[in-house]
Formats: structure tokens, C-alpha cells, sequence
């Protein structure tokens, strides 16, 4: 868990986190980095290691039903805890997801936001027969095009913890080569 010190140091421009109680503040920052891969795919590839300017909308509405925030500081910890949330470097934050599910149930669910959801390994077509797969002209997986068309799909997990859990798949398509 990240110190006071550390929060303190991310919320000082904004004197209305201070009076927040810090376990609200780490909670926070735990919801938005477990549901990270989603705001990606959300998002332009430009905002991989760098937070968006805005959480996609139904996002911050789940984050803010969730935690019973008003809209003003919902934003503002968006504002004020984004680049921390987003760090991979800064600290650990675990959260016990389990205390969660009723809220993903009653909140996220009609939001598409699942308890889980599973992405492709990459935002970039790696397919070695793709007519613009860039390592077939010596450049770097960066330049690779980007996977479009995300198609969202309900499932269901099975765990022993939680029982049967509502998830969400996500396939994306390349444009060049069709798969």
C-alpha cells in the first residue's frame, strides 16, 4: 500500500481529496487499476502507459455508484489519483474483488462492466502472413496495425471462491489481414 505521504503528495493540488478518509482514496485507485485493461481498450493506443485525460463514461459512473461519490469528486479523483492509479511502478494496491461482485452485479453489469473481463494479449495484429505486419519489412511490433472492431461478449467464470460469476470477453479484429 502506498504511504500517506505518497497520497498526500498526488492530492495536494487539490485540497478537497485531503479531507477524503485515505481508505476511500486506496479503494479508489484499486477499482481503476482493475478495471485498467478495459479503460485501454477504450481508449487510443497513445494512453497504454499514460493515463487518459477522462475515464471512458461508463466507467467513471460504475467507480462512482460504487463508492458513493458525487459527481465533483468523483472527477476530481480521477484529477487528482489518475497518474498513481495508472503507475505500475508507484505501489501495490490489492483489493479483495469478492467484496465487490454485488456492486459489479447491480452496477457494472447493466454498464458491460463485468466482474472480470478478458482481452486480447495485444492491441496490434502479430499474424506473420498480415500484409502489414512489420517485422516482414524489418521494422518494430510498434508500427504493427492496430486490432479493431471490439466486439464485447457476455460469459460466464466459474471459481471456487465466488461460484459463477458474469464476465465479459473482448475479440478485435485486423483490417489488413482479416483475422
Amino acid at each position: 500500500m502506498p504511504s500517506f505521504a505518497e497520497l498526500y503528495e498526488h492530492c495536494r493540488h487539490l485540497p478537497a481529496l485531503l479531507d477524503m478518509d485515505p481508505d476511500v482514496m486506496f479503494t479508489y485507485i484499486a477499482l481503476i487499476r482493475h478495471l485498467k485493461p478495459q479503460i485501454i481498450f477504450t481508449q487510443k493506443s497513445a494512453f497504454i502507459h499514460t493515463a487518459p485525460q477522462c475515464l471512458p463514461s461508463l466507467v467513471h459512473e460504475f467507480v462512482k455508484e460504487t463508492l458513493d461519490m458525487d459527481e465533483v469528486t468523483a472527477d476530481m479523483c480521477w484529477k487528482g489519483l489518475r497518474d498513481l492509479a495508472w503507475s505500475p511502478h508507484n505501489f501495490a494496491v490489492s483489493m479483495d474483488i469478492a467484496s465487490f461482485v454485488p456492486k459489479f452485479l447491480e452496477s457494472g453489469i447493466p454498464q458491460n462492466i463485468g466482474v472480470y473481463h478478458f482481452f486480447p494479449p495485444t492491441h496490434k495484429c502479430l499474424m506473420q502472413h498480415c500484409p502489414n505486419n512489420p517485422m516482414n519489412r524489418g521494422l518494430s511490433v510498434g508500427t504493427a496495425p492496430d486490432l479493431r472492431e471490439p466486439e464485447t461478449h457476455q460469459a460466464t467464470l466459474f471459481s471456487s471462491s465466488n461460484g459463477p460469476l458474469p464476465v465479459y470477453t473482448m475479440s478485435t479484429y485486423c483490417c489488413s489481414c482479416c483475422t
